[in-house]
């Protein structure tokens, strides 16, 4: 099994903040997040992976959703949360192209972590991760 991971969601009115990964043999926008390091609650992990990867400080709201991440033997548990910039004010928060620390003495175009974005959710309609999202966000408005 592998680490246990915790990502997170934040949104600024119909965008979302997304990562982009290129691999070598294929390249995708997520959710920022990450392994969960000792000592540390899924949380506190989404909160630092959003802070490495996009530069941007955030609190956790609440819990989306938690399910598996992989398949088979290299699968682990992962945490979505809802994250709020601890920016005030109601401007979009400035994101950067972060780095994993794991990766900081690799050549930037080396690293996983390649690009960060402001997305429109209606270009993420067949995202897994962002349908996962806003159905749980859904869920909140069928409840109130």
């Amino acid at each position: 099994m592998s680490r246990p991971r915790a990502c997170a969601a934040l949104i600024h009115g119909d965008t979302i903040l997304m990562v982009r990964h290129v691999e070598p043999t294929r390249s995708y926008w997520t959710l920022p997040g990450g392994g969960i390091d000792a000592g540390e609650t899924p949380a506190e992990a989404a909160i630092r992976e959003v802070g490495e990867e996009t530069g941007v400080r955030v609190r956790a709201v609440r819990l989306l959703w938690e399910g598996v991440y992989g398949i088979g033997a290299r699968s682990s548990p992962e945490h979505c949360f809802l994250v709020e910039s601890e920016a005030a004010g109601e401007e979009r928060p400035t994101a950067a192209r972060g780095c994993d620390p794991e990766e900081a003495d690799l050549h930037a175009q080396s690293r996983l972590l390649q690009g960060v974005a402001w997305v429109p959710l209606a270009e993420l309609m067949g995202d897994a991760q962002v349908a996962r999202v806003r159905m749980a966000l859904a869920e909140d408005k069928d409840t109130a």
